[in-house]
């Protein structure tokens, strides 16, 4: 079968980055180290960690333009955040967010609601997601990954990551 010219973007499965077709060629770490909002309470690496509630409803953002992401046409992500829950999640929802953004719209858009996981209280869980860039306007286009505290007990965040995956 002849090889497509463009990505076949039409597929409704979910992301998925093969590790014989694909590279990981950066990765962007937000610890929330200088975060206004960082406490000690609750740590999973370095030294602080931030805490979200009904006052605090986004964390940090990472944001970079798709340029620096990638001279190629798409790249894969894993976007991933370290969450430490004292409260049932289902009283206490949030999502792990991912989107581009174009003249102030944003596009592209992709969450992962942490209620519809299994998330254990009082321990830290890696919630992850993978996700495919679309097809983009300019490259100086943003994407932006942060988490969305739509609950109002506190939850505790650490090491939001996104790491860029390349074609070979």
């Amino acid at each position: 079968m002849e090889k497509l010219l463009l990505l076949d973007r039409s597929s409704t499965l979910p992301v998925s980055i093969d590790e014989l077709k694909y590279s990981k060629t950066k990765e962007f770490i937000e610890g929330f180290e200088n975060n206004p909002h960082a406490g000690k309470e609750f740590v999973f690496s370095g030294a602080y960690s931030m805490k979200m509630d009904s006052t605090v409803i986004y964390s940090t953002t990472i944001e970079r333009t798709f340029e620096e992401l990638t001279s190629k046409d798409h790249a894969k992500l894993k976007l991933s955040i370290q969450v430490y829950c004292t409260t049932d999640v289902k009283n206490n929802p949030g999502s792990l967010i991912v989107s581009f953004e174009h003249n102030g719209y944003s596009y592209g858009y992709m969450s992962t609601d942490l209620e519809k996981l299994n998330i254990e209280l009082n321990k830290w869980t890696e919630v992850s997601m993978y996700y495919l860039t679309p097809v983009i306007r300019t490259k100086k286009d943003a994407l932006k990954v942060y988490y969305w505290h739509r609950g109002k007990m506190p939850v505790y965040l650490d090491d939001l990551k996104a790491e860029v995956w390349e074609k070979k």
